[in-house]
């Protein structure tokens, strides 16, 4: 009995110890899993190199030589720590309890914490790529027959249904009794997807929605400037166990400027973060909770040209978002459980790629649909690193290193599309959806409703 547990427990240290970090608390007395010789041999040990012989000695000595996995993992354990720059030196007494300690974990441990940091990266620029795309959405929406940004479809009946934008001049003093140059709106958000497993971290699904309030404010004619405020709950299955739920709070501010033909918009946000995890552990659902922000700037461009009651021409953008998520301690009793460190992530995504416009009327009420087709593509590296360790390993022990995905298929399309029905010269209301295609690692989806008054 003890001969079976100890080959298949070293064959998992030799997997495992490359990887566990430090943390704090003694772990000594943890030390039931080895038999009484082996542990007083360990615990002579005063590195991490030599409890590797220790232990390839006593499976030698066993009588039965281990299976050719455990012997390769074991070899891969020894070449790690005859590394000068990895053997830790770890206090006398306590390398049998961190063996043991080692002994516990679950076999997937470097998957299940790769999977939780491109979780949580993930749930941060997706919220924050919600925000954007909502605001975005929104100036896409109020654009019609004349192409400017109004806040409004009826802003300004002498220039057109949608009035701005017509000519470069100032907006005149509105006539007694039309609409002003203030607009509010609020509206909401559902935004959903999927990540497919991969090499180096496994995937995960999530969902979420959102509501926006904002307020606009038409400069002139060509301008308009424009503050927001979310709220977005969101959640994500990850496939190898475990979830992220995170609330984040954004506020962003933006323009949009545009002639007849030409436009431009620009924005920058902030979201402050709130998480709640868990993955499984050796024995327990292991827990913990962080907080993070990320910070995104987008701008946009484009050109339409004027095809009868169709309006259509090339678009451009340029997204950067910079997530950071602090580090915490997990919590609970399992032996898995780890302080994690904090993690950067930076995505920088272009777009190009074609916009159709094309307003009309339909029993005296004004509609205006759009539809926009581009190509995206990541710029940058497509991985980051994450330090973790052990809660209660022996100060000295490696730390863990591990490499997850910040994202996956470099090029891909989007399709983005919305609708703007004018209930009133001061009312209007709007819907548009987005989603990604031609990915073979997933798809990102949202949609979003919002209604806007005039003032």
């Amino acid at each position: 009995m003890r001969k079976r547990y100890l080959r298949a427990g070293v064959g998992r240290f030799g997997l495992v110890v490359a990887s566990i970090g430090v943390g704090t608390g003694p772990l000594a007395a943890q030390t039931d899993c080895l038999p009484p010789p082996l542990v007083s041999v360990l615990n002579d040990a005063t590195d991490t190199r030599r409890a590797v012989d220790v232990l390839t000695d006593h499976l030698a000595s066993a009588g039965e030589q281990p299976p050719q996995g455990q012997q390769q993992a074991l070899q891969q354990v020894t070449r790690f720590l005859n590394d000068a720059g990895t053997q830790a030196q770890i206090p006398q007494g306590e390398v049998a309890g961190l063996v043991c300690r080692l002994l516990a974990l679950p076999e997937k441990i470097r998957d299940s914490v790769a999977a939780q940091g491109a979780a949580r990266s993930g749930v941060a620029l997706l919220s924050t790529g919600g925000l954007t795309g909502a605001i975005m959405g929104r100036l896409d929406s109020g654009r019609g027959q004349d192409g400017g940004p109004s806040s409004s479809p009826s802003a300004s009946r002498s220039d057109g249904r949608m009035g701005l934008g017509a000519a470069e001049k100032g907006r005149p003093a509105p006539p007694p009794g039309t609409v002003g140059p203030f607009s509010v709106y609020g509206g909401g958000t559902f935004l959903g997807g999927d990540s497919a497993d991969r090499p180096d971290a496994s995937g995960f699904s999530y969902g979420g929605g959102s509501g926006m309030i904002g307020l606009e404010y038409s400069v002139n004619r060509n301008l308009i400037l424009g503050v927001a405020g979310s709220f977005t709950s969101m959640n994500a299955d990850l496939n190898a166990g475990g979830g992220v739920g995170a609330d984040v709070i954004h506020g962003a501010a933006y323009l949009s400027y545009a002639t007849k033909a030409w436009f431009a918009d620009a924005l920058v946000a902030y979201g402050a973060i709130d998480l709640d995890l868990t993955r499984p552990g050796a024995g327990e659902t292991v827990r913990g909770s962080t907080t993070g922000g990320a910070l995104a700037a987008a701008a946009r461009t484009g050109y339409l040209f004027d095809f009868g009651k169709l309006r259509a021409g090339p678009i451009a953008g340029l997204t950067y978002v910079h997530a950071r998520i602090d580090g915490y301690t997990e919590t609970g009793n399992d032996p898995s459980a780890m302080v994690v460190g904090g993690q950067t992530v930076d995505s920088i995504t272009g777009s190009a790629g074609l916009r159709l416009l094309a307003p009309f009327q339909a029993g005296g009420t004004l509609l205006v649909p759009y539809l926009n087709v581009t190509l995206e593509h990541h710029f940058g590296d497509d991985k980051a690193q994450l330090s973790t360790s052990l809660t209660g390993a022996p100060s000295g022990t490696p730390p863990l290193s591990v490499s997850f995905p910040t994202f996956g298929a470099r090029d891909y399309g989007k399709v983005e599309g919305g609708l703007t029905i004018e209930l009133a010269p001061e009312a209007s209301v709007s819907l548009s959806g987005a989603s990604t295609f031609a990915r073979d690692d997933g798809q990102d989806y949202r949609v979003s409703a919002g209604l806007s008054y005039r003032f």
